[in-house]
């Protein structure tokens, strides 16, 4: 097993920190709000002896900076990061924001990527409200200022009990690290665009993996599925069906399964 290999890239005077990992073909991992590149480790370990496997934290989360303006720029950051470390078509998997990041990527560039898996990206029958997002990103801030790693991580246990430690302590870390909570707006209008447009722009394979359980806050339903095969040809979907909003988290090894067949097929 091999271990993080950490560096920066400037991308439009942003530093934006990044790890890698593993050998073969690039596959870049673009985590969901409030997480970080580490989050992705045990993704990570289960693919990297057939690819490598690039994770980055955006900016505000993790190493990265935290512009003064609050504004988020997902896209132009995720296509800068690929161009900056001159990665030829590589791969990518997103998470929620991530996701939405990576599917905004293959619209922008359609050059620029292989293949992409998206995992529970906020897409919905109706705009999500902004209020919305900022009341989740508040309810985090509220629970874990002034908290140890060792609190946050007994906080997020108590949410989502069958998470390992090695999910929890990277999940509980990165929340600590944030330092965007200014820039709600800016990130809850990018989750608001368009993703039916950007579903049809798509021009190489997309496997959306989604979760079964509603309760447990998964955002794409049967019907959203559906409807991006139809957007797009080249649209597969997975469902996990004991998941909810973090696919890879609740169906750790479903969610492999089906990213191993999509990446060896890509």
């Amino acid at each position: 097993m091999s271990r993080w290999s950490a560096s920066d890239v400037d991308v439009g005077g942003v530093r934006l920190h990044y790890s890698r990992r593993g050998s073969g073909p690039p596959v870049v991992l673009a985590h969901g709000v409030l997480d970080s590149g580490p989050c992705w480790t045990r993704v990570a370990e289960a693919l990297e002896h057939d690819h490598e496997l690039i994770a980055y934290d955006a900016r505000f989360h993790g190493r990265s900076d935290a512009p003064a303006d609050n504004q988020w720029h997902g896209v132009d950051d995720f296509v800068g990061l690929v161009v900056g470390l001159g990665l030829d078509r590589p791969a990518a998997i997103g998470h929620s924001l991530g996701a939405a990041t990576v599917a905004g990527a293959l619209a922008a560039r359609p050059d620029l990527l292989r293949a992409a898996v998206v995992a529970d990206p906020p897409w919905t029958a109706q705009p999500i409200d902004a209020s919305g997002l900022g009341a989740v990103m508040g309810m985090f801030r509220d629970a874990i200022t002034g908290k140890s790693v060792e609190e946050v991580v007994a906080f997020g246990r108590g949410m989502n009990p069958t998470w390992t430690s090695s999910e929890l302590e990277p999940w509980a870390e990165s929340k600590l690290q944030f330092r965007g909570f200014d820039a709600a707006p800016s990130i809850a209008a990018t989750i608001g665009d368009d993703w039916r447009a950007t579903v049809a722009a798509a021009r190489v394979p997309v496997l959306l993996v989604t979760g079964g359980d509603a309760a447990k806050g998964r955002i794409v339903t049967p019907e959203i599925a559906a409807e991006a095969q139809r957007l797009a040809s080249g649209v597969e979907v997975v469902c996990i069906e004991q998941a909810g909003h973090n696919v890879q988290r609740d169906g750790f090894d479903e969610f492999v399964a089906a990213v191993t067949d999509f990446l060896a097929r890509g």
